[in-house]
């Protein structure tokens, strides 16, 4: 199935040099999960180094987490533990602060690979985790920033089965 959605990336993106275009790509994944680790390692990260300047890249760290309201913040339940929600909320951090979109796609890969590990990922990279990211993953704009990514995921037509899971200029091609 994974093979058949980098197939489909590839063929869009072709199809997008072909018209002069840029595809848009949306990746819903969890940080914790195999799969979404898999597909940014093994498919995403090389398909966005060889078609980087056809695509249009948003990660939406969610997948199927759910939330609900503390007070003036957000407690989460992630599919594979709070280690995995802590992970969520530290890619929403990095997601916000970090500019350049391919820095930011290989400081996620390094996460998926080392999770928790925001400073040595950022520090590989050439991107600072202090102040912003830190402050933003220890206090409640990283909670905000992940409801918000919540909500976006929740939103989805049709509904988030599974991760990762990706919509091709709006829609999502495989059902």
């Amino acid at each position: 199935m994974k093979r058949i959605l980098l197939v489909l990336a590839v063929f869009l993106v072709v199809t997008a040099m072909a018209k002069n275009s840029i595809v848009n790509l949306d990746v819903y994944y969890e940080s914790l999960s195999h799969d979404s680790r898999n597909f940014i390692k093994l498919q995403l990260v090389p398909t966005w180094n060889d078609l980087v300047g056809f695509m249009n890249l948003t990660l939406i760290p969610f997948g199927k987490a759910t939330f609900t309201p503390n007070g003036d913040s957000w407690d989460f339940t992630c599919q594979n533990g709070p280690d995995e929600c802590d992970g969520n909320i530290l890619h929403s951090c990095v997601l916000k602060y970090t500019e350049d979109s391919t820095i930011r796609l290989n400081y996620i890969n390094c996460l998926m690979k080392n999770p928790g590990e925001g400073e040595a990922c950022g520090a590989s990279v050439g991107q600072s985790y202090a102040p912003s990211i830190k402050e933003c993953y220890e206090g409640e704009e990283g909670k905000a920033l992940l409801k918000a990514y919540g909500d976006e995921t929740l939103s989805l037509d049709p509904a988030l089965t599974s991760v990762p899971w990706l919509v091709f200029d709006g829609v999502n091609k495989i059902r």
